[in-house]
């Protein structure tokens, strides 16, 4: 029993490359002698670092039966769901089962074993079960450690059976380093599963400080952040790296080692995920370890290769430190701990190899379309007359956009012709664009200005490098001047030729000019620029103009269109596969905040952690844009103290790269925000004032500024700092509905109803239009009883209001609704909240708008679906409907 399919009676097949050893007899139930450390979960090490929002996470996740947590070697399951089961926050019983590789049908008695004696009897092996202690408490957990280790068909049968027996009393946790051999899909689509996986688990810059310190530990924050970006979060990585700090004198030497020369993490590395793979495996690894992505046709031309998609399938099936990143040729990336592992290994056993390697890539990419990546392999093959030539016949692509996220490392030393050569000067300049190592870039500029070689053919690609150089470094002055110059330059070339050129100058004006605070400018540029990189062929001409018009968009407040341009800008990314692109990050960006401007608080967390998910992007810019929208988030979550600390994280970034003075406004806005919200009106008002309040961040200077004036109860204030924004055309920014709400609220501390009403319902009319929420999320302390005034009076956006503030339009003072029969009666805040369900807002974003905290909802939220029978949101919503509570 339970060796074929539950469905279909088929055999369970095996992922292939996987050769299990034979099971034993399912019919033998033979008692096999357990060591008690099997059933329970392991010690904590002494350098546990508590990580509290991923305990959170789990909370959430164990609401649903079965729950998969999928994550390489090291990376902390284990000691996740030990710290989890440790600290009491299981509300019933939790019974542990480590599996081992040689267990084969023994880990079916063990699982039986496990649940026994948490009072889960399985009846022999049919994974049906009841629980001997009252049916009303708390559901068991079960966690299965190391299910990677279950290949047993009987067994896996009958650990399916169970998941689909388990009901409401029983929790299934799987720890594995690899997608389990279940069907899983089935229970994704009935909303039965919960997953964790790499992403998750990968440690934040505080957490790695932390474990830094309990180490013994003072690293220096950027040689905290270059670990990070070196072992991206891996929790084994950064134990292994503090291990080898705590006895070197030199920190930042150890994590230019960390898998090169470091001789415990090389060994951890071979045992536990290199010592695993097939020979054909390692082998191609080996080979392409030159490359940043790689993808099956890439393979088949560096290796000669012709199973290389079923083999990087499998790697990635597998968890082996090899990322599937999408795109038309189906691309995938190496953790760069393996590609720095397997790139040691190839310059030690087969050095010369490595420079046929790297132009056969760069022969492939430039035949598929992607110059940057050619040239880079060119280089590095120190291939000089080839890299000149990338150069020449693509430099409008390659100069064209924001760059790829490319190590710096990967560009070569420079040969002594580059002095005389003015193309290969400007090659290197390009490749250190690419990597987003400016100051690299302006070095080999400098040669090329210098160099009395520059004819009509190079002059050109001169100037359209200075420009990329001047957008690179936001100074939008000189990137005006220079847009101007290329177009100059390139009069009386071919049509093609120009119009190509012609986007490129345009889209490079709107994005100076936005940066200027020049909206209509900008929106002018943008649309003659946007065609023209449409019709050039240039996919990166293309993501450019697409990017800099969703971030207008945005601005301006039109959330949908921005939506709209960045799923346009991921189609082009798609199609061209450009999955590394800077765009594609600039595109989460505006996508995580367009979902925190709707108050769709889980949607915008989902785009940030896609957009965090790789490497550390080499642009300071992304990352304090970054940093602004992650401790948005956290505000609105109601954790404004986790959102200073990722703002203090991102100002230390702006100060190590010297970025202009507007990075520093964005962070010092974005503290001044928190700051209020913890009550340190003081410090807030300080942050404001060391804010500039040149454009484009004017209107959002002077919200903050009025916010802090009402907070402190000075009203004629708010009104002097926000009069200009609230009576300009409504919709023109995405701070209209902002300053119309604070304006309102002002006049309304003043005595002045009708027109407090008036602006009021003007911002409620920019809100509904794109579904704003945040406004009203983050003021809520200050515009609550405005509100419910407002529909008190019977004005127009009811539902709106009652959707914010919970209370409903026969019901202005929020009285509880009469009693339905058969039900216990709500009180008033239970009703808020339980009308708060019906929208997507999460407990922290209600208990934001009623000025209560987290727990207080969630206290609430339990006792209505405990007065209404119920256990999920949905539910509730629908038993509430049917009695005539909603």
């Amino acid at each position: 029993m339970g060796r074929s399919h539950r469905d279909s009676g088929t055999p369970i097949g095996r992922r292939k490359g996987i050769v299990p050893k034979p099971p034993d007899a399912p019919g033998d139930h033979t008692r096999w002698p357990q060591p008690t450390s099997r059933y329970l979960p392991p010690e904590l090490p002494a350098t546990y670092v508590p990580r509290p929002h991923l305990l959170d996470r789990l909370d959430l996740a164990l609401r649903s039966p079965i729950t998969v947590v999928v994550a390489p070697a090291g990376s902390g399951k284990s000691v996740l769901l030990s710290s989890w089961a440790r600290t009491d926050r299981a509300t019933g019983p939790v019974a542990w089962v480590g599996l081992g590789p040689a267990d084969g049908f023994r880990g079916w008695h063990q699982i039986v074993a496990a649940l026994g004696r948490v009072g889960v009897h399985v009846r022999g092996d049919s994974a049906e079960h009841d629980r001997t202690d009252d049916p009303g408490d708390a559901p068991a957990v079960l966690v299965l450690d190391d299910f990677h280790h279950v290949t047993d068909r009987a067994v896996l049968a009958n650990v399916e059976r169970l998941l689909h027996h388990g009901g409401s009393r029983l929790r299934v946790v799987l720890l594995t380093r690899s997608e389990p051999q279940l069907p899983l899909y089935r229970w994704r689509l009935t909303g039965q599963l919960a997953e964790l996986r790499t992403e998750q688990l990968s440690f934040r810059p505080g957490e790695a400080e932390d474990l830094l310190r309990r180490h013994g530990l003072d690293v220096p924050r950027p040689t905290v952040r270059k670990l990070l970006a070196v072992t991206e979060g891996w929790a084994a990585g950064l134990t292994l790296a503090a291990r080898a700090m705590s006895w070197h004198g030199e920190p930042d030497r150890v994590v230019d080692e960390l898998g090169v020369g470091d001789h415990a993490f090389i060994d951890y590395f071979d045992r536990e995920v290199l010592r695993l793979l097939g020979d054909d495996a390692r082998e191609l690894l080996l080979c392409t370890s030159v490359l940043d992505y790689v993808c099956p046709g890439l393979v088949e031309a560096v290796t000669g290769r012709r199973d290389g998609a079923r083999i990087l399938g499998d790697l990635e099936q597998a968890n082996a430190f090899v990322v599937y990143c999408g795109g038309s040729h189906g691309w995938y990336r190496y953790r760069h701990l393996l590609r720095r592992a397997m790139r040691a290994e190839l310059v030690r056993q087969a050095p010369d190899r490595i420079a046929a390697l790297h132009t056969a890539a760069a022969a492939w990419l430039s035949r598929n379309g992607m110059p940057a990546e050619a040239l880079r392999h060119a280089l590095a093959a120190g291939d000089w007359d080839g890299a000149s030539v990338l150069l020449v016949r693509h430099w409008r692509e390659l100069l064209t956009g924001s760059g790829h996220a490319s190590p710096a490392a990967a560009i070569p030393a420079p040969p002594e012709a580059v002095h005389a050569d003015t193309r290969l000067a400007l090659a290197f300049a390009v490749a250190h664009h690419e990597a987003g190592d400016l100051d690299g870039m302006r070095a080999f500029l400098r040669r090329a200005e210098e160099s009395p070689h520059v004819d009509e053919s190079v002059s050109p690609i001169l100037s359209a490098a200075l420009l990329a150089q001047a957008r690179a470094s936001w100074d939008p002055e000189r990137t005006l001047t220079l847009a101007d110059r290329l177009l100059d330059g390139v009069r009386g070339a071919p049509a093609a030729v120009v119009d190509e050129v012609r986007a490129m100058a345009l889209t490079a004006t709107a994005d100076a000019s936005f940066a200027l605070g020049r909206a209509d400018a900008a929106e002018a540029a943008l649309r003659e620029a946007l065609p023209l990189a449409r019709r050039s062929g240039s996919p990166r001409g293309h993501l450019a103009a697409l990017r800099q018009q969703a971030l207008i968009d945005l601005a301006r407040g039109r959330l949908g269109a921005a939506v709209h341009a960045c799923q346009a800008l991921l189609g082009v990314v798609s199609r061209a596969g450009l999955t590394q692109a800077s765009e594609v990050d600039w595109a989460r960006l505006i996508l995580g905040s367009a979902s925190l401007l709707r108050g769709r608080v889980d949607e915008a967390a989902y785009h940030l952690d896609q957009n965090m998910a790789g490497p550390e992007h080499p642009d300071a810019a992304i990352r304090t844009f970054t940093a602004t929208v992650q401790a948005r988030l956290h505000h609105l979550r109601g954790e404004p103290l986790r959102g200073l600390e990722t703002i203090v994280t991102g100002r230390l970034d702006v100060d190590a790269h010297g970025l202009p003075p507007m990075f520093s406004a964005v962070l010092a806005l974005m503290e001044a925000e928190l700051r209020l919200a913890l009550g340190d009106e003081r410090e807030a008002g300080r942050l404001i004032d060391a804010a500039t309040t040149a454009a484009p961040f004017a209107a959002w200077t002077a919200i903050v500024r009025a916010r802090l004036h009402l907070t402190a109860g000075d009203a004629t204030a708010a009104m002097a700092a926000i009069s200009r924004y609230a009576v300009s055309p409504a919709g023109a920014s995405l701070r209209s509905a902002e300053a119309c709400l604070l304006h309102a609220q002002a006049l309304r501390c003043l005595g002045n109803h009708d027109a407090a009403s008036h602006f009021l319902e003007r911002s409620l009319r920019i809100a509904n239009a794109e579904g704003l929420r945040q406004p009203f999320a983050v003021n809520a302390a200050l515009v609550h009883d405005l509100l419910v005034a407002q529909l008190t009076a019977g004005v127009g956006y009811a539902p709106l209001i009652t959707d914010l503030t919970g209370v409903a339009v026969d019901e202005p003072g929020g009285r509880p609704a009469p009693r339905p029969s058969g039900i216990e009666p709500l009180t008033e805040r239970e009703l808020i909240v339980l009308r708060h369900l019906r929208s997507t807002m999460s407990n922290p974003e209600i208990a934001s708008m009623l000025c209560v905290s987290a727990n207080t909802v969630k206290t609430h939220v339990k006792n209505v679906y405990r007065k209404l029978g119920v256990g999920r949101r949905r539910d509730a919503i629908r038993r509430a409907q049917e009695v005539g509570l909603i």
